[in-house]
């Protein structure tokens, strides 16, 4: 990935009413979903659709600031897909 240098060590799937634990990381890098080819975009309502590269303390992590769901009309196999090809 070149948007970022950070090597994560963690990464976190934040629910509804963590996003904020996103904001308390320091050199971040903030990508959008929709900048991530063939990755899903989160249309529940709070959910910002970020992934959130930087540093917890002095741990290395990475951040989903919102995340997708089944009954938004995404199959396991599709997001896997996405994610991992």
């Amino acid at each position: 990935m070149t948007q970022t240098k950070i090597k994560p060590k963690v990464g976190i799937i934040l629910g509804t009413g963590l996003g904020p634990v996103a904001d308390l990381m320091t050199d971040r890098t903030i990508i959008p979903y929709q900048d991530i080819p063939h990755f899903p975009l989160s249309t529940t309502p709070g959910h910002q659709g970020e992934l959130v590269f930087g540093t917890l303390g002095t741990v290395p992590v990475i951040c989903m600031k919102g995340r997708f769901h089944f009954f938004e009309g995404y199959p396991a196999w599709q997001w896997l897909e996405g994610v991992f090809t």
